[in-house]
C-alpha cells in the first residue's frame, strides 16, 4: 500500500470513529433530555405481526406518564387509552394500584401491584405500548453498553437510527431492534423490531406522535378517571390458586373426549384406544407446547406398541386453518395424531398449555402436568413403564 492509500484508510477510519462517537452522542442526548422531564404524554401507532399469524394486530392509543423515583413496579404513574374493534379499555396505575378499566362493562378490576398483581400489562401487549423507555431509561443505556448487542448507527437527515442487533439463542435469530431518534427534538420518535423463529417471522413497530413533557399533574389523572370510580362497579382482583390449576388425580376416570382429526375434519369421533394415552392439550403459538413436541414424539416412537400420544387442540379446530396447521408440522413435526375439539371437558381443568394427561387401559388418569420442562420425558417414561409392566 502507497503512502497516499494509507493515509486515505487513516482519514476514513478517523472519520469513521468521528462519526459513530458524534451518533453516540446524540442518543445520550436524547436520554438525557428524557431524564429532566418528570411527565410525558404522547401517542402511539402500534402494531404487532405476531410468528404464527398472516395478519399484523394495531391498535391506536393515548399515554400519560409520570416518573416516580421510588416506584419499583413500573418506575411510574401511567393512564393508559385504548379504543379499537377488540376491546376500549383504560388502565390506570396510580402507583399503588393498577385499574383496568372496562369501559362496555362499567366495572373496574383493582389490582395489587405491589403484591405482583400486573398482568393486565405484563401479561399483554398493551405493556409493551406503555414501556416505551420513557420510564425505563436505563434499559437504553443498558443495551448500549451491552458489548454482546451490536449497534449500527444510520444517519438521515431528519433522524439517527440505531440498530441493536440481539445474539441468537436456542429459539430465535435475527433478532434486532431499530430505534429511531428525533436529530431536531431530540425525541424518540419510532422503534421496530424483529425476530425470526426457523421460516417465521414476529414484526412489532411502535410510531409516537404528540409527545409532550410536563404537561400532566395530580389533577390531571385524577380528571380522566374520576367520573369512573364515581359510576362503575368496583372489584378486586382475586389471584388464581393452586387450588384453581388442579388437574385430574392419578385414578379418577378420564372425561370422553369428543372431536375431528386433522387432516380429515369431517366426522366427529370419540377419543377411544386399548392402549395408554397421553393426552397434550396444546396449540401453534403456545412456545412451551413446542418445546415439549421433540419429547412426546420419542415417546411415540418408543413405544409405539403399547403406547398413542394425541394432540389435542381446542383453538385452532377450522378447516379453514389448516394451511396454519401443515406450516406448523412442516417446521416442528408431531408423529402422533392431531384432534381438534369445540371445548375440553371442564373436568380436565386445562388453565395453561400444554397440559399433559396420561390415561391408563382402563381410562383412568396415572399422570397429569402443567408446562414443559427438561425432565417431563423422564417423569412420562417413568409412568409408561409402570403401566405396561402391569399389562
Amino acid at each position: 500500500m502507497n503512502n497516499a492509500a494509507l493515509l486515505i484508510t487513516v482519514l476514513c477510519c478517523l472519520l469513521s470513529n468521528a462519526q459513530s462517537t458524534t451518533d453516540a452522542k446524540l442518543v445520550q442526548q436524547v436520554i438525557e433530555k428524557y431524564k429532566t422531564h418528570k411527565t410525558m404524554s404522547y401517542e402511539v401507532d402500534y402494531m404487532i405481526k405476531y410468528f404464527d399469524e398472516n395478519e399484523p394486530f394495531k391498535v391506536r392509543t393515548q399515554v400519560m406518564s409520570e416518573r416516580l423515583v421510588n416506584d419499583t413496579v413500573f418506575n411510574g404513574k401511567f393512564l393508559y387509552t385504548r379504543m379499537d374493534s377488540l376491546a376500549h379499555v383504560t388502565k390506570y396505575y396510580d402507583g399503588t394500584t393498577l385499574h383496568l378499566i372496562v369501559h362496555n362493562q362499567q366495572k373496574i378490576i383493582r389490582y395489587d401491584a405491589q403484591q405482583g398483581h400486573t398482568s393486565p400489562i405484563t401479561g399483554s401487549a398493551d405493556g409493551a405500548v406503555i414501556q416505551v423507555f420513557f420510564l425505563d431509561l436505563p434499559r437504553i443505556q443498558k443495551a448500549l453498553d451491552n458489548e454482546k448487542i451490536v449497534k449500527t448507527y444510520t444517519d438521515s437527515l431528519t433522524h439517527l437510527v440505531v440498530r441493536f442487533q440481539f445474539p441468537d439463542d436456542e429459539n430465535y435469530h435475527d433478532q434486532h431492534r431499530n430505534m429511531y431518534f428525533n436529530k431536531k427534538d431530540k425525541t424518540l420518535d419510532k422503534i421496530t423490531y424483529l425476530a425470526r423463529y426457523k421460516d417465521q417471522v414476529q414484526r412489532n413497530s411502535w410510531d409516537l406522535s404528540n409527545i409532550i413533557f410536563d404537561n400532566i399533574t395530580a389533577a390531571t389523572f385524577d380528571s380522566r378517571t374520576q367520573l369512573h370510580f364515581e359510576n362503575y362497579a368496583l372489584e378486586n382482583y382475586k389471584p388464581r390458586t393452586a387450588e384453581d390449576y388442579k388437574l385430574l388425580e392419578n385414578g379418577e376416570l378420564a372425561p370422553v373426549i369428543t372431536g375431528k382429526m386433522f387432516p380429515d375434519y369431517q366426522n366427529d369421533m370419540i377419543l377411544a384406544s386399548d392402549k395408554i394415552v397421553i393426552l397434550d392439550f396444546w396449540y401453534t403459538a403456545c412456545m412451551p407446547c413446542i418445546e415439549s413436541i421433540p419429547g412426546l414424539n420419542v415417546l411415540q416412537e418408543k413405544y409405539k406398541k403399547d403406547v398413542q400420544v394425541i394432540g389435542v387442540n381446542p383453538f385452532e379446530t377450522k378447516e379453514t386453518q389448516k394451511d396454519r396447521i401443515t406450516a406448523f408440522l412442516a417446521r416442528t413435526p408431531m408423529h402422533y395424531p392431531i384432534l381438534f375439539i369445540d371445548e375440553i371437558p371442564k373436568e380436565y381443568n386445562v388453565m395453561a398449555y400444554p397440559t399433559i394427561y396420561i390415561i391408563d387401559r382402563d381410562g383412568k388418569v396415572a399422570f397429569s402436568e402443567i408446562g414443559s420442562s427438561l425432565t417431563l420425558q423422564e417423569q412420562m417414561e417413568v409412568v409408561i413403564q409402570e403401566l405396561i409392566s402391569k399389562k
